[in-house]
C-alpha cells in the first residue's frame, strides 16, 4: 500500500483534480481513443457538489497535493466508482488500488461491494481492475442502477460494445455461517408453541416469551437441563415426546423463511461459500432443511451443537464449522437471529448479521459487529454484497 495519505476533497483542491483528469485522460489518446483524451474534466461544480454528499477523496502527497481522486455514488446498494484517476507521475505505484479501498471500507459492516465501469480492452482499464479484484457482470447480472448508468453513458456517446461493468465484492469476505432455526426454516414459531404446550403438561406454566429468552439459540442438551432443575426432578421422556410433536408440526406447517431462498441464490451467484452451523441435531436440520427444499444447496456442510463441546453462546461451534471450511474466523460472517447466537459470532470474533424478522427483538441482537436486518430481502446489503 503507497504511503499517501488519504482525505476528503476540500474546495481548494477542485482546479489540482481537474488537472489531474487532462493529464490523465492524455494516455488514450497514444491508443487512437482522441475522443476519450479530449472530453472535458469534471466541472468545479460537480466536483464540489461530490464533496459536500461526502463522496469525493484524493490522495496526496507529502505537501497534501493532489496526485489522485476518487468519487463515487450508490447505486445497487454498492460503492459504486464514478470516477478515480491518478496522477501519470504516480500512476503504478499503488495509488488508484488504495483510493478504492478508501471507499469500499464501512466502519459498521466492513469491506463494501465496489462497482464501475470502464473500457473492456484498454489495459489500465478492466484488465488492471482484474488484477484488483474486479469481475466483468453479464447483462444479467445488472442490477437498475447499473443498467440505468449504461444508459447514461450511451446518451453520452460512449461505445457500450467496448464498456463493461464490473465489480468487485469484499476482499475479507469469504464464507456466510448460517444458524438454521428462524434464519432458514421459520421453525421458531413452531418450537416455541411446542415447548410451552409440552411444559405445560409437565407442571411448569411458562410463557412464550419466556421461552425465547431462555431457550431460543440454545442446544437441546441445555434446555433439558434447565428442564429438569426447574421442575426438581429428571424428565427423560421430554425429548422424545418434543421431537414428536414438533416433527409432526414441521409435516405439517414448517416453510422457508421469506426470501432466504432468493438471497442465498445471489450469495452463490457472488461465489461466496456458504455452511449451516446450528443448535439444532443434524436429524432435525436433516428434516427442516429438506422439507423446505434448502437441504442440497448445503450438502456437507452442516454443522451442529452436538459436535462440540460447548453450544452458544460460547464460539466453538462457529469456530468449528469455520476450522472444518478452512477458513479464517476474520473472512466469516454468520447470521443469526437469536441472542446466544450473535454472543457466539463475537466470541469467536466474527461479524455477525442479525435477523430480527421473528421472534427475537431487534435491540437483543444489535452490538459490536452486529448489523440488523429485519427482512431477507436486506441481507446482501448487510453482508456488504450487494
Amino acid at each position: 500500500m503507497p504511503d499517501h495519505p488519504i482525505r476528503a476533497l476540500r474546495d481548494g483542491d477542485v482546479e489540482a483534480v481537474r488537472r489531474i483528469e487532462v493529464r490523465a485522460g492524455e494516455r488514450f489518446r497514444s491508443i487512437g481513443m482522441a475522443e476519450i483524451a479530449d472530453d472535458e474534466p469534471p466541472t468545479a461544480a460537480a466536483l464540489l457538489g461530490a464533496s459536500a454528499a461526502g463522496r469525493a477523496w484524493v490522495a496526496v502527497d507529502a505537501s497534501d497535493r493532489p496526485i489522485g481522486y476518487v468519487v463515487v455514488d450508490e447505486v445497487d446498494g454498492a460503492v459504486h466508482v464514478e470516477q478515480v484517476s491518478v496522477e501519470p507521475d504516480h500512476q503504478g505505484s499503488g495509488v488508484g488500488r488504495a483510493l478504492i479501498d478508501h471507499v469500499a471500507w464501512d466502519p459498521v459492516v466492513g469491506w463494501r461491494v465496489v462497482t464501475l465501469t470502464t473500457f473492456e480492452h484498454v489495459e489500465w482499464n478492466a484488465p488492471l481492475y482484474e488484477h484488483l479484484g474486479f469481475r466483468i457482470l453479464d447483462e444479467h447480472q445488472l442490477g437498475d442502477g447499473l443498467r440505468a448508468v449504461r444508459d447514461r453513458e450511451a446518451a453520452a456517446g460512449l461505445d457500450l460494445a467496448s464498456r463493461v461493468c464490473m465489480r468487485r465484492a469484499p476482499e475479507s469476505l469469504e464464507l456466510v455461517i448460517f444458524d438454521c432455526d428462524g434464519v432458514l426454516v421459520d421453525s421458531e414459531r413452531l418450537s416455541v408453541r411446542t415447548e410451552v404446550q409440552l411444559l405445560g403438561e409437565l407442571g411448569w406454566s411458562i410463557s412464550e416469551d419466556e421461552v425465547i429468552e431462555r431457550f431460543v439459540g440454545r442446544s437441546d442438551a441445555h434446555m433439558l437441563a434447565v428442564i429438569e432443575a426447574q421442575l426438581g426432578r429428571p424428565v427423560p421422556e421430554f425429548m422424545t415426546q418434543y421431537r414428536e410433536r414438533l416433527f409432526a408440526a414441521f409435516d405439517r406447517e414448517l416453510t422457508a423463511v421469506p426470501g432466504v431462498a432468493r438471497a442465498l441464490d445471489r450469495i452463490e451467484s457472488l461465489g461466496l461459500r456458504t455452511c449451516v452451523a446450528s443448535s439444532g441435531t443434524h436429524d432435525k436440520m436433516a428434516r427442516t432443511l429438506g422439507r423446505t427444499g434448502l437441504l442440497e444447496r448445503f450438502d456437507g456442510r452442516i454443522y451442529s451443537a452436538t459436535q462440540v463441546t460447548h453450544g452458544k453462546p460460547a464460539p466453538d461451534l462457529f469456530l468449528f464449522a469455520a476450522a472444518t471450511m478452512s477458513v479464517d474466523p476474520s473472512r466469516c460472517i454468520v447470521v443469526e437471529d437469536s441472542r446466544y447466537g450473535v454472543e457466539a459470532a463475537r466470541a469467536a470474533g466474527m461479524r455477525s448479521v442479525g435477523f430480527a424478522g421473528g421472534l427475537t427483538p431487534a435491540d437483543w441482537l444489535d452490538g459490536p459487529g452486529t448489523v440488523v436486518i429485519e427482512d431477507m430481502a436486506q441481507l446482501l446489503h448487510a453482508l456488504g454484497v450487494g
